[in-house]
């Protein structure tokens, strides 16, 4: 891999990243606690916004509040549950959040698509708000050329790092040279993004970054970039020290154990954080840091299993954030190097043979959303609802494309990463194992370490099948998520190679005229379809827990990442 990663940045190659922030120019809007549930937002099929200025308003929250007991949400929101009618008194500063997170940190390296953890040390160029329009973060206006080759970006003046020396142009252009760095970026699919693109910077607090191809994916790319200092990661102690802009500096850290963050008083959004500091304890044991919150140990656990999730927001003393169709799914994807899923007919007999339904519904407690057979959320503008459903469990169906395909029985491989919030991927790949039984593939379960299946799914070195989660698929340009990764046009994890694929991919990243690119999007979905080489689930189900004194958790509309800048507590 070139670098050390976090667990959650090691499935991020995997997932690639659509992780882009809620955070605006004012700062981020607290927890709501009216009871209701903002609906998604459809974007316009193939429409791109290109605003040339920032928008005034701050961003809008991506969590609601909805009263117990627990009900699926009904859009792609997050959803907090609290006790029903229980005012939420203003915010406060102080105090300091125990969180618990079900994952080894390995890096303190900003990610780009931010690991849970340390995301708040560093800072993002632009977020996205509860629309899946930019706003200012870090640039504060911009003028984006109408062909997509050139935007000027516009720098906040002021903004300080940890350290005390101030951002600049030259920031961003350290920041765009490392994102094209696969040895330094996380997750890939910021590299197909960052490719292409070259930095200027005129002045100190003007930054220009061009393309001599169309770039409708400009946006996606802008709101992934986390900032960090140079002399700092390019430094001699760069794997034990860190210093961004963000409303949270790093104190101390235990690498696999823990990460203690303080409250950057010198912060550019006036009065935020309100958090004094948060203490990170990593967990390899999910029901140890259940166990935790339920003692108080933890104020704050994040990726529970969804079964302790449920079970524990039943409970007036505690609160449930659930987010999904955000931009990442569960797939099963397979190495088409490998005989017989060489062959197009296995593939579709093995998409048949999925029971989605049951996973969502037995792993998931049905907080997902429907099933899916492409990796589109609601909102992209790929999304195409009348095809979503194209590969029903159906094993009659799966036994006969087997028979007509000359091979009725087979053995092949499950491989999953076995720590943290992937603990249902174990749950999927034994349903998944007892139904192909039933249709003469004996599948062999292969649960690994994350970073050895990691690798492996890098280098497409696995035997049979892989259970994940892609994402990266863009709010603005839906080709974002199809660079790298299981759905890659490039390093993909599946072998998969075709080349009217890799065009029409690459056709609809530069096709400016909105009609043309929604068909080239509709051409996309029916070659994933037809060649079965990834295989989505669901939607990503992203759930933590807190108790009663904590507020204000936020999770990305797009992507489903975590921020505690207007975190408090009672």
């Amino acid at each position: 891999m070139g670098r050390q990663l976090s667990r959650r940045a090691l499935l991020g190659l995997v997932v690639g990243s659509a992780a882009a922030g809620l955070l605006g120019a004012c700062g981020p809007t607290p927890v709501a606690t009216n009871p209701t549930t903002a609906a998604p937002n459809q974007a316009t099929a193939g429409a791109v916004a290109a605003p040339t200025s920032a928008p005034a308003q701050a961003a809008t929250a991506a969590v609601v509040t909805t009263p117990n007991p627990v009900a699926p949400p009904t859009s792609a929101t997050s959803t907090t549950t609290a006790a029903p009618g229980a005012p939420t008194p203003p915010p406060k500063s102080g105090g300091t959040l125990h969180y618990g997170l079900a994952s080894p940190l390995t890096s303190i390296w900003p990610t780009f698509s931010g690991t849970e953890g340390t995301q708040d040390m560093y800072d993002r160029l632009l977020t996205y708000d509860g629309n899946l329009q930019p706003v200012p973060a870090l640039v504060e206006s911009w003028d984006v050329a109408s062909n997509y080759k050139q935007i000027k970006l516009n720098l906040r003046k002021g903004v300080q790092y940890h350290n005390g020396r101030e951002f600049t142009s030259d920031d961003v252009s350290y920041t765009l040279e490392r994102a094209m760095d696969p040895t330094r970026t996380s997750p890939l699919s910021l590299v197909g993004l960052a490719k292409g693109w070259a930095a200027e910077a005129p002045d100190k607090y003007t930054a220009i970054i061009k393309s001599e191809q169309v770039r409708l994916s400009v946006f996606d790319l802008l709101t992934q970039m986390r900032v960090g200092d140079k002399d700092t990661l390019d430094g001699p102690d760069s794997k034990s020290k860190a210093n961004g802009t963000g409303p949270f500096a790093m104190v101390d850290w235990t690498p696999g154990e823990s990460v203690t963050l303080t409250k950057n008083k010198n912060y550019w959004q006036s009065g935020l954080p309100y958090l004094d500091g948060y203490n990170v304890l990593f967990s390899r044991d999910g029901q140890a840091m259940i166990a935790s919150l339920e003692a108080g140990a933890s104020d704050f656990v994040n990726y529970p299993l969804a079964s302790e999730a449920i079970r524990l927001s039943k409970d007036p003393k505690y609160q449930m954030q659930a987010i999904y169709d955000v931009g990442s799914h569960y797939a099963i994807w397979m190495n088409v190097a490998v005989r017989p899923l060489d062959n197009k007919l296995v593939r579709q007999a093995l998409n048949y043979a999925i029971d989605r339904q049951r996973f969502i519904d037995t792993a998931l407690g049905s907080l997902v959303g429907p099933p899916m057979n492409l990796p589109w959320p609601t909102y992209s503008p790929a999304y195409e609802a009348t095809k979503n459903s194209t590969y029903p469990f159906d094993l009659d169906r799966a036994r006969s494309l087997l028979a007509s395909a000359g091979a009725p029985s087979f053995d092949t491989v499950i491989t999953y990463a076995t720590v943290g919030e992937v603990a249902e991927f174990s749950t999927m790949a034994q349903i998944y194992q007892a139904d192909l039984a039933k249709i003469g593939v004996n599948a062999t379960l292969q649960p690994l370490d994350n970073a050895t299946w990691t690798d492996a799914a890098v280098h497409a070195s696995y035997q049979g099948l892989a259970v994940g989660h892609p994402g990266g698929f863009g709010a603005q340009d839906a080709t974002s998520g199809l660079q790298t990764g299981a759905f890659g046009i490039a390093n993909t994890f599946t072998n998969f190679n075709d080349p009217d694929y890799t065009q029409t991919v690459q056709a609809a990243a530069a096709e400016t005229d909105a009609t043309r690119r929604k068909q080239l999007y509709s051409k996309i979905n029916d070659i994933i379809l037809d060649n079965c080489f990834t295989m989505p689930l669901c939607s990503l189900l992203q759930v933590s827990l807190s108790n009663n004194k904590v507020h204000g958790i936020m999770r990305d509309r797009s992507g489903g990442g975590l921020t505690l800048t207007s975190t408090w507590m009672e």
